[in-house]
């Protein structure tokens, strides 16, 4: 009897025992795997930025939430800034202007983000070995080229232009209904991204000196060279000779659109200019240009003309070197050179309208292009584009209703003679014999006193003012005239 109540007593505690054991392990396993959870999430995503003035070395780098920072529009500065944001990443460039495995926060995201390269007092342009003549510059990273295969992303003075031109708070806002019910006006990551690749074609065409433009055999751009995925330097990914060629002519544009900030700030200071004093000032009216468009010849223009016409090894703040020795082992053995290169200008786009101004009579007019007649008025507003006398034909007859004493008329010498004097009726446009009456219709047009003469007996029916009286029988041809009654009706009908 005692040896059952032991036994039983055992039994229940044994059971006990491993029902507590049961527990822990199933505590521990479960722990292991909430570790495991973690851990992986714990794993930080890390992207490689580089700022490019020339190679900012020693640069502050800081990622941002590309929609954050376009919540933080300031009504105060009436701009949009990084002002009081917490970055999702940061960095100093090292001596070579690379910040390479810069870690990601965990809360970051997949994308876009904001790239903000800011210089600091030991911040040096490796092209120049001086502080930078653009001290910030700023690039997009799209949740695409986030998550694909881009080895390093740049920013530069020309996706600053692009950036600062979308995120500007007058050009891209949408209404949105807020939380009270009301509807307020914000920025859109996704209405910036949308924009984003016409906008940078429209920098590379306005500052890209022609060197971001390929051509066709009749001189018409046909491609454009994309600025926010191809590098300004020689990196890893540019492992062919047309894609050194390609980061050749973007690194080269960059140089010279620098050598153009700080020739315009020069001008400023030799004039006395209170509004053009430093390198700011000058990349404040470069983006005017860009936001606002321009439609005739500046002084900006001008400089940027005397700069196509010389070579891009000759700028000043290359100090004598060519832009081949400059990138070539620039950032080490990643920059080693594949093959020849030698970037030249080319022609702006000024107007982005795809014809390059040295082909294009009218390159600060979008809408126009081409002057075939050579009569000051472009074919697209001209309705005879053929006819150097005449740019408008109301009823498209193919005879012009220009009045003869305007000024589209002075390349024509016998100006009557070409001049519709019927501009609504597409059936006449001549006058022969000047009885009011179109010489398609008039059955004599050569007799200003006949107008219609249906019957052939030489007396009018056409209502001409030069006629001495009306056919009473138009359709009898006779001489008669008489009506006896009064009809109206001769008495011959």
């Amino acid at each position: 009897m005692l040896l059952q109540i032991f036994f039983g007593a055992f039994k229940k505690i044994s059971f006990f025992y491993k029902a507590i054991t049961l527990v822990i392990l199933a505590s521990l396993l479960l722990a292991c795997g909430q570790d495991v959870e973690t851990d992986e999430r714990k794993v930080q995503d890390t992207i490689n930025v580089m700022g490019v003035d020339g190679p900012m070395a020693n640069a502050n780098i800081k990622i941002y939430k590309l929609q954050d920072y376009l919540d933080n529009f300031s009504t105060t500065t009436n701009a949009t800034s990084t002002s009081g944001l917490t970055p999702v990443a940061s960095g100093i460039s090292d001596s070579l202007g690379m910040l390479d495995s810069l870690p990601m926060d965990l809360d970051s995201g997949n994308g876009p983000f904001l790239i903000e390269v800011t210089s600091n007092p030991t911040t040096i342009d490796l092209t120049t070995n001086q502080y930078p003549v653009i001290d910030t510059v700023r690039s997009i990273i799209t949740a695409d080229q986030y998550g694909g295969d881009n080895h390093r992303f740049y920013a530069t003075a020309l996706t600053t232009l692009v950036v600062d031109k979308l995120c500007s708070w007058n050009l891209l806002t949408t209404d949105k209904i807020s939380n009270d019910g009301s509807i307020e006006s914000v920025q859109s990551s996704n209405i910036v991204l949308t924009n984003l690749d016409d906008v940078a074609n429209q920098v590379a065409s306005l500052y890209g000196f022609g060197l971001l433009h390929q051509v066709d055999q009749d001189g018409l751009i046909t491609e454009t060279i994309d600025i926010f995925n191809t590098p300004p330097v020689f990196d890893e990914s540019t492992a062919t000779d047309e894609a050194q060629d390609n980061a050749a002519a973007y690194r080269t544009a960059l140089e010279t659109f620098s050598s153009l900030v700080g020739v315009l700030t020069e001008s400023g200071i030799l004039a006395g200019n209170p509004f053009l004093q430093e390198y700011d000032d000058a990349m404040r009216i470069l983006q005017y240009r860009l936001n606002t468009g321009i439609n005739e010849a500046d002084y900006v223009s001008s400089l940027i003309d005397y700069i196509l016409a010389t070579s891009p090894n000759d700028l000043i703040r290359l100090n004598g070197k060519s832009i081949q020795d400059l990138m070539t082992n620039e950032l080490g053995l990643i920059s080693s050179l594949i093959d020849e290169v030698s970037p030249v200008y080319g022609n702006l786009d000024s107007d982005y309208d795809g014809t390059p101004d040295n082909i294009d009579a009218y390159k600060f007019n979008v809408s126009e292009s081409i002057d075939s007649d050579g009569d000051g008025v472009g074919d697209n507003g001209d309705q005879l584009p053929n006819n150097a006398c005449h740019t408008i034909d109301i009823d498209e007859d193919g005879y012009g209703d220009n009045d003869v004493s305007g000024p589209n008329n002075l390349n024509c010498l016998n100006l009557s003679s070409t001049l519709d004097q019927f501009p609504n009726d597409p059936n006449e446009y001549l006058d022969d014999d000047g009885d009011g009456v179109g010489s398609n219709t008039d059955s004599d047009d050569n007799d200003d006193s006949i107008a219609a003469d249906p019957d052939g007996d030489g007396i009018d029916s056409g209502g001409s003012s030069f006629a001495a009286a009306q056919d009473n029988c138009p359709n009898t041809n006779s001489q008669d005239q008489t009506d006896n009654d009064g009809d109206g009706k001769g008495v011959p009908c």
